[in-house]
């Protein structure tokens, strides 16, 4: 009695600590589940020091900051020092006419001349007194490190933009597969009802089938979203710069939120577009300076030595002799190249000016018609998910009923295909406004974790 005492004691204490470890794992199987929902936000920030395309945006933008830099290097004192020695071990010939000698006219009489060793040092400098189109020059490679640098936040943002369409996209089949199993909780609950009929000779067999046929249809379709979530989810983590073997789930729940409006100004397109304009017209004023003249200053000094080694006596002299002055160029006449090179600007001018207000007018249309659209959308999903709510319960009595003998299983399924109807349609409002979202993040230059992001009202 005592040993069948004890051991009942020691199975309780087993058993008590066998739910604690349970409890325990329980609680660090959820927390792991938590950590892996990574928040949009957090996989834009990841992506914005892990994409390698980013990466060669940036070295593309510091290619542009050193092409500024070294055309304005130009408007800088040049200095420049060049050194050479020959050693000749055969003196070069010259002819010496003979009549220098008194000899007769037309005659030459060849002769070797100078000393083997010889040396020569030069430093040559040049200074910029006036120059009117590397001002001009300048100007555009700064536009031009402008524009560039514009253009590494647009790559940014379409990398942005096609990771927050992956993120949504993956935020709907997380709803979609919600929405399925709750769907195939429905179908088995009335698959079981219509056997426990069927088993009692109240249903027939082929309602049987039809239940059984619909459970098979909503786990063929949770299965089928169950991939597509999953493939989404590695695209996901390609983009942003994850390891494939990190967890990571998308949040459920999107965010229903109406945007300030803002100006176009606030356009990336719009400011690229300025720097373009200004890149343009410091172009037409670049060739409009090649017109006038270009002064330098010049100044050179020289040093020369000249040596014999060999008897009678070896020997080593030096010779300085240095200048400076200045140089004058003025292109007076080319031909009218000139001026064919600033009409094709003036065009390229007014193009520039006309695309950047047609990119006014399509940005202010974008603006209204995402707003609408952002609007009706999210109305549209409140409305659906209440009547979802209400499907719903809907279903839950017409099952009841089944139960009863009160209603027939086409009247269930009915039903259910109902429910499932408002489900795909508070999906579909939810796409739209999604898309609505980055639309207008996008046209705002939003899109970037780097950027204020709008607030609601």
């Amino acid at each position: 009695m005592m040993l069948q005492r004890r051991i009942f004691y020691l199975i309780q204490f087993v058993n008590i600590h066998k739910l604690n470890c349970l409890l325990i794992l329980a609680l660090v199987f959820t927390a792991v589940l938590q950590a892996q929902v990574w928040p949009l936000d957090q996989v834009i920030k990841h992506a914005n020091t892990h994409n390698k395309s980013l990466v060669v945006a940036e070295n593309k933008k510091g290619i542009a900051v050193e092409k500024e830099r070294e055309v304005r290097s130009q408007t800088f004192p040049q200095l420049k020092l060049a050194a050479d020695y020959r050693y000749y071990a055969e003196l070069p010939y010259q002819l010496l006419p003979l009549s220098v000698f008194n000899g007769p006219e037309g005659q030459f009489k060849e002769a070797q001349f100078g000393v083997p060793h010889n040396a020569s040092v030069g430093l040559s400098f040049s200074l910029p007194l006036f120059n009117p189109s590397r001002k001009a020059m300048s100007d555009v490679a700064s536009a031009g490190s402008e524009v560039a640098g514009l253009q590494t936040l647009q790559s940014g943002d379409q990398l942005f933009y096609d990771l927050s369409v992956h993120y949504f996209n993956a935020q709907v089949l997380r709803n979609q597969l919600a929405f399925a199993d709750s769907n195939l909780a429905n179908s088995r609950k009335l698959l079981r009802v219509v056997s426990q009929l069927r088993e009692q000779g109240l249903a027939r067999q082929i309602d049987v089938d039809q239940a059984r046929l619909q459970m098979e249809q909503v786990s063929t379709q949770r299965d089928l979203a169950e991939g597509s979530y999953r493939q989404i989810i590695n695209t996901i983590r390609w983009l942003a710069g994850i390891e494939q073997d990190t967890p990571l789930e998308a949040e459920l729940q999107p965010e229903f939120d109406n945007p300030v409006p803002e100006s176009d100004e606030s356009s990336l397109e719009r400011k690229i577009a300025d720097a373009r304009i200004r890149m343009v017209r410091a172009e037409w004023d670049a060739l409009k300076r090649t017109r006038l003249p270009n002064v330098v200053a010049t100044a050179q000094l020289n040093g020369v030595g000249l040596g014999y080694t060999g008897e009678p006596e070896s020997f080593w002299k030096s010779y300085l002799h240095a200048y400076g002055g200045i140089q004058l160029q003025w292109p007076i006449y080319q031909g009218g190249r000139t001026n064919y090179q600033e009409r094709q600007k003036y065009l390229e001018m007014e193009n520039v000016l006309l695309e950047r207000d047609m990119l006014s007018d399509k940005l202010s249309m974008q603006r209204t018609n995402i707003i609408i659209q952002m609007d009706s959308r999210r109305k549209a999903a409140g409305l659906a998910l209440d009547r979802i709510t209400q499907g719903q319960a809907v279903y839950e009595q017409m099952l009841a009923l089944q139960a009863q003998g009160m209603a027939s299983v086409p009247d269930v399924l009915q039903a259910d295909n109902a429910l499932r109807e408002m489900q795909h349609a508070y999906l579909s409002a939810t796409v739209s406004y999604l898309a609505a979202v980055l639309d207008w993040k996008k046209i705002n230059g939003r899109l970037s974790p780097d950027s204020e992001q709008p607030n609601s009202k």
